[in-house]
């Protein structure tokens, strides 16, 4: 929803050149789809109580954060 609202307040603006609105509301939506899909499995992780998978994710994609915006 919130790369939604962003698309929303960012056509104020205009498109930005180049971009057709098709392509950017295919953009949208497969955002949208694939976040709603990764919450739904995180959610059912944590709900079956297994923690132990989670803080093990939550460090890698921290560290692999923390290393690629050097």
């Amino acid at each position: 929803m919130a790369s939604f609202g962003v698309m929303l307040l960012g056509l104020k603006d205009g498109l930005p050149s180049g971009i057709e609105a098709g392509p950017l509301l295919a953009m949208v939506a497969a955002a949208f789809v694939s976040g709603y899909l990764a919450m739904l499995g995180l959610f059912g992780i944590l709900r079956r109580g297994q923690f132990r998978w989670f803080a093990p994710y939550v460090w890698g994609l921290a560290a692999w954060t923390l290393f690629t915006l050097r």
